[in-house]
């Protein structure tokens, strides 16, 4: 178990590098940015509904139930508030452009550093996430795990795009982002070892739930909504395959508990 939850992680974490790529080949940015994204929503969400809110309750007490869906709820809302709380420190901080209702941070190093340090303690969570869902079963891991990843792939290009903007050379940028990156193994590694101690798997799996429905629906969607403009049909496809990509990979990996 302990070997597919680091190769999960190193995989997450190796998504820090797909910035270069998308560099090296600029046309390839509208694709990621509106048919990846679209994905990675469809992905979350069919990880959440289809399989972690399913095995939490599965495992869980008929008492425990009420809480573990105020944990969902309490996720959410708590996302809510700490996005605002961070977008309004950036923009109190930093420069903000305005567009459409979207705020845009012109890069400089504060905010550089200060992303870095934002997407390792995310990072760190969803190594968590991974930990929990392998040591549920390994069906649940590898769906949260891809869930993960198609969410991680735009959400890393935009980061080394504003690494760039803020005067970090290519290398610098992929390594900051790299090292940001590898923080999801040690969130994973740690978990698992606590764990060992301390029984609170159904917790996290509600907290990533939670994570998971406030990032499809408050985070990527609206971004797509900016970016996809009027391709309204690819952008369905791709939300409806990564729906079959999560229901694909819950029917091939074997349910072992």
């Amino acid at each position: 178990m302990l070997e597919q939850i680091i190769l999960a992680s190193v995989l997450v974490s190796l998504a820090s590098l797909i910035g270069l790529v998308v560099l090296a080949k600029k046309n390839w940015s509208d694709f990621i940015m509106t048919k990846v994204l679209a994905a990675a929503a469809g992905a979350l969400l069919a990880s959440a509904f289809l399989h972690l809110i399913p095995e939490m309750f599965m495992e869980a007490s008929t008492e425990a139930m009420p809480l573990l869906s105020a944990v969902i709820l309490i996720t959410i809302l708590a996302l809510v508030a700490l996005e605002q709380m961070v977008a309004w420190h950036h923009c109190r901080h930093n420069e903000c452009e305005h567009d459409h209702g979207h705020h845009h941070l012109i890069g400089n190093k504060a905010t550089a550093y200060s992303i870095l340090i934002g997407d390792g303690l995310h990072n760190i969570v969803d190594g968590m996430v991974i930990a929990s869902a392998f040591m549920v079963s390994p069906t649940l891991g590898w769906t949260a795990t891809v869930a993960i990843l198609l969410h991680e792939i735009p959400h890393e290009i935009g980061d080394f795009g504003i690494l760039i903007a803020s005067g970090m050379s290519k290398f610098k940028a992929a390594l900051y982002n790299l090292i940001s990156g590898l923080t999801a193994l040690l969130g994973a590694v740690a978990t698992y070892y606590f764990a060992q101690i301390l029984e609170y798997e159904q917790f996290l799996l509600a907290i990533a739930a939670g994570s998971f429905i406030y990032i499809a629906l408050s985070d990527i969607l609206p971004e797509l909504q900016h970016h996809a403009k009027r391709k309204l049909w690819p952008v369905i496809a791709s939300l409806l395959l990564g729906v079959v990509v999560i229901w694909l990979v819950g029917m091939l990996v074997p349910e072992i508990h």
